[in-house]
């Protein structure tokens, strides 16, 4: 399964997490996790998203920047 994961910002406009969605829909994400947070807020969704990854799925981003602002998320996952 292909997962997908797109972050905006609580400053940007609406618009990008609608062009995130419509790249994750195109290249067959079935199962999309969303979330507009602050620059260093909490990767709430993110965490959902890697949670939900089983053996053989993909997890996609289409930014994949947005996932450094989210390495305190990534790696309290980790450990």
């Amino acid at each position: 399964m292909i997962i997908g994961y797109s972050r905006t910002y609580v400053l940007e406009p609406r618009r990008s997490l609608v062009v995130q969605r419509a790249r994750l829909e195109a290249i067959g994400a079935q199962e999309i996790f969303e979330e507009t947070a602050a620059i260093f807020g909490p990767a709430v969704e993110l965490e959902r998203a890697i949670q939900r990854v089983e053996k053989g799925d993909v997890l996609v981003v289409t930014r994949p920047y947005r996932l450094a602002l989210a390495q305190k998320s990534i790696i309290k996952l980790i450990q």
